[in-house]
């Protein structure tokens, strides 16, 4: 199904916000990097990028009688330009690396508010109410995507043939600990998680099925994705030498993440379940990095193994719906 004139107005505003930040970004977190420069803000703040090119592109598509959740959507791109500029004055000023994470809580803890302000009515035209498709249950999803997680963890060790490494990872108190903070740190840092899958699953999905095809969307979708993430790793996964790994791995990562990501989002049609998935993903992934023996790293194989625990739900019972009820299609006009 082709896409109507509004639709592709917004996805002209999208893709220009979106991949023009991460390009002139890009170049400036090279410079910075080859200035020997600490470059975390730039990944942080590029994570905010999608979500900023859906506002944009709903405020500047807008009509008359169309009702958005502006005081969030604005405390957002206040956010969003807040790490921005956090960024390029890292490349200035390499202190303002120290006090990155401060700037965060007080955008999530401000958002929140902000967010909890608008009226249920008003939030679900954007997709933000919290309850998602009735009956869907979403703590259902939310475990199975912590049984895969770890089954994607074990993968990764037992194609090394190291399991046992697995398993001294697990007996890790520091594990533990981080996984009980992480329910509180999530109100401090949501802002980011909800900048990617707001744009990438509720609003670029959809789209992308409706044109391709449940299937087809996914994947295409889970290519774009990887291949955003090209500045990170060309100057800060990797050194500069091993980028073109890196971005493979990463592109392999998002399809088979997308594929699973976008199955949950079609059950469950909650936003804010895949933003605390996203959430805990990364913030699982650093506790694995920080606990792990560094002589168990994981070959570049056995991380595309194991990705493959998300990837076959590509054959899921959702993808094969012929009457899905896209927003895009509902939303059309």
């Amino acid at each position: 199904m082709e896409w109507n004139e509004k639709e592709k107005k917004r996805l002209w505003i999208f893709g220009g916000t979106v991949f023009g930040l991460t390009a002139l970004m890009g170049v400036l977190m090279g410079y910075s990097y080859n200035q020997g420069n600490d470059v975390k803000l730039f990944p942080n703040a590029q994570m905010y990028y999608p979500a900023a090119g859906v506002i944009l592109a709903l405020l500047f598509t807008r009509e008359k009688e169309e009702i958005l959740p502006i005081r969030y959507f604005i405390g957002f791109l206040l956010s969003a330009a807040m790490m921005i500029f956090m960024a390029i004055g890292s490349v200035i000023s390499p202190e303002v690396v120290l006090s990155w994470q401060y700037a965060v809580y007080v955008a999530g803890i401000g958002c929140f508010i902000l967010l909890l302000t608008e009226k249920k009515a008003v939030k679900s035209t954007c997709g933000l109410n919290f309850s998602g498709k009735k009956g869907a249950r979403p703590w259902r999803y939310f475990l199975l995507f912590l049984a895969l997680y770890f089954l994607r963890c074990f993968v990764m060790y037992a194609v090394e043939g190291k399991v046992k490494a697995f398993l001294e990872v697990l007996a890790h108190p520091a594990v533990y600990v981080q996984m009980i903070l992480l329910c509180f740190s999530f109100f401090l840092t949501f802002t980011a998680f909800f900048g990617e899958e707001y744009g990438w699953r509720w609003f670029f999905q959809p789209l992308l099925q409706k044109r391709f095809g449940l299937r087809g969307g996914v994947v295409i979708l889970g290519v774009i994705w990887g291949i955003w993430h090209l500045p990170l790793s060309l100057f800060y996964h990797n050194n500069p030498s091993m980028w073109a790994v890196s971005l493979l791995m990463t592109v392999v990562n998002c399809v088979c993440t997308a594929i699973f990501y976008g199955y949950v989002y079609m059950e469950a049609e909650n936003i804010w379940l895949l933003v605390i998935m996203h959430f805990v993903n990364n913030s699982l992934s650093g506790i694995y990095a920080g606990t792990a023996d560094e002589n168990t790293i994981i070959s570049v194989l056995a991380v595309m193994a194991a990705n493959l625990v998300f990837g076959v739900f590509i054959f899921a019972k959702a993808y094969r719906k012929d009457n899905f009820d896209l927003r895009a299609n509902k939303k059309s006009g």
